[in-house]
């Protein structure tokens, strides 16, 4: 008789446990899009990565604009650009943004900010 209950109840764990989960699937937070410069994180890390996302306001020349947009970015040092992967009239793909929807635009520096530029071991600071 014991191994009956035994058995009877290592089927209702099983049944139970392999049962269809009614729970709905949470769904990651929406994080707003401000206008202007976005940083993910919000606190940058040389030696992690960055997506950095601008999201053009009505004001800017950019709103509305449908081309391709290229950031031009640099480390600075003692007031002097270091490490710019492109010049101003220098149109890289490793420089341009993804559309991430109308007047928004995102591009990820990775693997690392550090990486991202070469910069060895330059030292970061705020």
């Amino acid at each position: 008789m014991k191994d009956l209950y035994k058995i009877l109840w290592l089927i209702a764990l099983i049944v139970f446990s392999c049962s269809k989960d009614d729970t709905p699937p949470t769904e990651p937070p929406v994080t707003e899009i401000k206008e202007g410069f976005n940083l993910s994180p919000a606190e940058p890390d040389a030696d992690k990565e960055l997506t950095i996302t601008f999201k053009a306001p009505k004001t800017s020349a950019l709103y509305g604009y449908k081309g391709d947009v290229y950031i031009h970015t640099e480390v600075v040092s003692e007031g002097q650009w270091l490490y710019v992967p492109a010049a101003w009239e220098q149109n890289l793909e490793k420089c341009k943004m993804a559309v991430v929807e109308p007047n928004v635009w995102s591009i990820t520096l990775s693997p690392s900010i550090r990486q991202w530029f070469g910069s060895g071991e330059t030292p970061v600071t705020k």
